[in-house]
Protein backbone atom coordinates (compact mmCIF):
# COMPACT_ATOMS: atom_id res chain seq x y z
CA UNK A 1 0.00 0.00 0.00
CA UNK A 2 2.89 2.88 1.24
CA UNK A 3 4.53 1.20 -2.49
CA UNK A 4 1.74 2.47 -4.13
CA UNK A 5 1.14 5.63 -2.06
CA UNK A 6 4.94 6.45 -3.41
CA UNK A 7 4.32 5.95 -7.12
CA UNK A 8 1.46 7.76 -7.39
CA UNK A 9 3.31 11.06 -5.62
CA UNK A 10 6.10 10.55 -8.17
CA UNK A 11 3.51 10.40 -11.35
CA UNK A 12 1.99 13.32 -9.62
CA UNK A 13 5.10 15.35 -9.07
CA UNK A 14 6.15 14.31 -12.78
CA UNK A 15 2.66 15.15 -14.22
CA UNK A 16 2.78 19.11 -12.02
CA UNK A 17 6.31 19.43 -13.19
CA UNK A 18 5.57 19.09 -17.22
CA UNK A 19 2.45 21.38 -16.86
CA UNK A 20 4.20 24.07 -15.27
CA UNK A 21 6.82 23.50 -17.69
CA UNK A 22 4.55 23.73 -20.65
CA UNK A 23 2.85 26.49 -19.09
CA UNK A 24 6.15 28.60 -19.28
CA UNK A 25 7.07 27.49 -22.33
CA UNK A 26 3.68 29.11 -24.08
CA UNK A 27 4.46 32.23 -22.09
CA UNK A 28 7.73 32.47 -22.87
CA UNK A 29 6.76 31.79 -26.84
CA UNK A 30 4.58 34.43 -26.73
CA UNK A 31 5.53 37.95 -28.33
CA UNK A 32 5.55 39.96 -31.20
CA UNK A 33 3.86 38.30 -34.81
CA UNK A 34 6.11 39.20 -37.28
CA UNK A 35 4.70 40.04 -40.50
CA UNK A 36 0.95 40.13 -39.07
CA UNK A 37 -1.26 43.80 -38.70
CA UNK A 38 -0.17 45.89 -36.08
CA UNK A 39 -2.79 46.27 -33.54
CA UNK A 40 -4.88 50.19 -33.67
CA UNK A 41 -4.21 52.15 -30.59
CA UNK A 42 -4.17 55.71 -29.10
CA UNK A 43 -1.68 57.30 -26.74
CA UNK A 44 -1.14 60.39 -25.41
CA UNK A 45 2.08 62.74 -24.86
CA UNK A 46 1.31 63.48 -21.38
CA UNK A 47 3.57 66.24 -21.06
CA UNK A 48 2.29 67.91 -24.34
CA UNK A 49 -1.01 66.89 -24.71
CA UNK A 50 -0.29 65.54 -28.28
CA UNK A 51 -2.48 62.09 -29.39
CA UNK A 52 -0.49 59.05 -30.83
CA UNK A 53 -2.74 57.21 -33.05
CA UNK A 54 -2.54 54.41 -35.09
CA UNK A 55 -4.91 55.82 -37.91
CA UNK A 56 -2.79 58.64 -38.38
CA UNK A 57 0.30 56.89 -39.09
CA UNK A 58 -1.23 55.23 -41.90
CA UNK A 59 1.43 55.25 -45.01
CA UNK A 60 4.68 55.74 -42.67
CA UNK A 61 7.18 53.83 -41.79
CA UNK A 62 6.96 53.51 -37.55
CA UNK A 63 9.50 52.39 -35.21
CA UNK A 64 8.13 51.98 -31.34
CA UNK A 65 10.42 51.84 -28.89
CA UNK A 66 8.91 50.18 -25.60
CA UNK A 67 10.63 51.29 -22.42
CA UNK A 68 10.18 50.46 -18.81
CA UNK A 69 11.28 53.44 -16.94
CA UNK A 70 15.03 51.57 -15.74
CA UNK A 71 15.47 51.71 -19.62
CA UNK A 72 14.39 54.93 -20.48
CA UNK A 73 18.32 56.19 -21.03
CA UNK A 74 18.85 53.10 -23.31
CA UNK A 75 15.46 54.54 -24.92
CA UNK A 76 16.28 57.79 -25.46
CA UNK A 77 19.77 57.03 -26.95
CA UNK A 78 17.38 54.44 -28.99
CA UNK A 79 15.17 57.18 -30.23
CA UNK A 80 17.72 59.95 -30.77
CA UNK A 81 20.17 57.75 -33.00
CA UNK A 82 17.01 56.50 -35.25
CA UNK A 83 15.61 60.45 -35.31
CA UNK A 84 19.32 61.90 -36.10
CA UNK A 85 19.92 58.95 -39.17
CA UNK A 86 16.22 59.03 -40.26
CA UNK A 87 15.44 63.12 -40.02
CA UNK A 88 14.71 63.81 -43.69
CA UNK A 89 12.30 61.23 -43.82
CA UNK A 90 10.47 62.30 -40.61
CA UNK A 91 10.07 65.99 -42.16
CA UNK A 92 8.80 64.40 -44.96
CA UNK A 93 6.09 62.09 -43.17
CA UNK A 94 7.42 59.02 -43.79
CA UNK A 95 8.57 57.59 -40.81
CA UNK A 96 7.40 58.17 -37.56
CA UNK A 97 9.28 56.99 -33.90
CA UNK A 98 7.59 57.08 -30.95
CA UNK A 99 8.71 55.99 -27.16
CA UNK A 100 5.91 54.14 -25.30
CA UNK A 101 6.43 54.23 -21.64
CA UNK A 102 5.38 50.94 -20.05
CA UNK A 103 3.59 51.33 -16.76
CA UNK A 104 1.30 49.15 -16.10
CA UNK A 105 3.43 47.73 -13.17
CA UNK A 106 3.50 50.81 -11.02
CA UNK A 107 2.20 50.29 -7.85
CA UNK A 108 -1.21 51.96 -6.86
CA UNK A 109 0.16 53.85 -4.31
CA UNK A 110 2.05 56.24 -6.86
CA UNK A 111 0.26 58.50 -7.95
CA UNK A 112 0.07 58.82 -11.54
CA UNK A 113 1.10 62.76 -11.44
CA UNK A 114 3.88 61.48 -9.25
CA UNK A 115 5.11 59.27 -12.45
CA UNK A 116 4.82 61.56 -14.83
CA UNK A 117 7.34 64.20 -12.87
CA UNK A 118 9.78 61.24 -13.11
CA UNK A 119 9.05 60.25 -16.36
CA UNK A 120 9.55 63.64 -17.80
CA UNK A 121 12.69 64.14 -15.49
CA UNK A 122 14.00 60.79 -17.57
CA UNK A 123 12.80 61.03 -21.02
CA UNK A 124 14.63 63.41 -24.00
CA UNK A 125 11.82 62.28 -26.16
CA UNK A 126 8.03 62.36 -26.46
CA UNK A 127 6.50 59.63 -24.13
CA UNK A 128 3.72 58.52 -24.56
CA UNK A 129 2.33 56.65 -21.37
CA UNK A 130 0.65 52.93 -21.50
CA UNK A 131 -0.82 53.23 -18.17
CA UNK A 132 -2.45 49.85 -18.14
CA UNK A 133 -0.32 48.12 -20.26
CA UNK A 134 -2.96 47.66 -23.40
CA UNK A 135 -0.52 48.77 -26.16
CA UNK A 136 2.57 46.84 -24.36
CA UNK A 137 0.04 43.67 -24.31
CA UNK A 138 -1.28 44.35 -28.24
CA UNK A 139 1.75 43.93 -29.22
CA UNK A 140 3.04 41.11 -27.12
CA UNK A 141 6.67 43.33 -26.38
CA UNK A 142 8.04 41.92 -23.09
CA UNK A 143 6.74 44.33 -20.41
CA UNK A 144 10.58 43.80 -18.10
CA UNK A 145 12.47 45.20 -20.78
CA UNK A 146 13.20 48.03 -23.36
CA UNK A 147 12.10 46.72 -27.40
CA UNK A 148 11.58 47.85 -30.57
CA UNK A 149 9.03 47.26 -32.89
CA UNK A 150 9.21 48.42 -36.76
CA UNK A 151 6.14 48.64 -38.63
CA UNK A 152 5.68 49.22 -42.35
CA UNK A 153 3.57 51.34 -44.78
CA UNK A 154 1.07 48.59 -44.83
CA UNK A 155 1.03 48.78 -41.08
CA UNK A 156 2.65 45.04 -40.94
CA UNK A 157 4.99 44.38 -38.05
CA UNK A 158 8.64 44.10 -39.90
CA UNK A 159 10.69 43.55 -37.30
CA UNK A 160 10.88 43.12 -33.14
CA UNK A 161 14.34 43.87 -31.29
CA UNK A 162 15.19 43.95 -28.20
CA UNK A 163 18.77 45.74 -28.51
CA UNK A 164 19.44 48.31 -30.91
CA UNK A 165 21.21 47.25 -33.72
CA UNK A 166 23.12 47.96 -37.56
CA UNK A 167 20.41 44.41 -38.42
CA UNK A 168 17.46 46.90 -37.28
CA UNK A 169 18.65 50.11 -39.32
CA UNK A 170 19.08 48.01 -42.59
CA UNK A 171 15.22 46.74 -41.83
CA UNK A 172 14.16 50.30 -41.38
CA UNK A 173 15.68 51.45 -45.26
CA UNK A 174 14.36 48.30 -46.72
CA UNK A 175 10.69 49.44 -45.32
CA UNK A 176 11.72 53.21 -46.58
CA UNK A 177 12.23 51.91 -49.79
Amino acid sequence: MFEIKKRIRVVLLVLMSVLLLSTSLAVASNGVDIGSKAPEFDLIDNFDAKTLSSQALRDRVVVLIFSTRKATPKANEWHLAIEQRYKEYEEREELAVATIAILKGIPFFISNNKVKQIMKKESKTPLFMDWKGKITDAFGVSSKKASIVLIDKDWVIQDYQEEFSPELMKRIETCLK
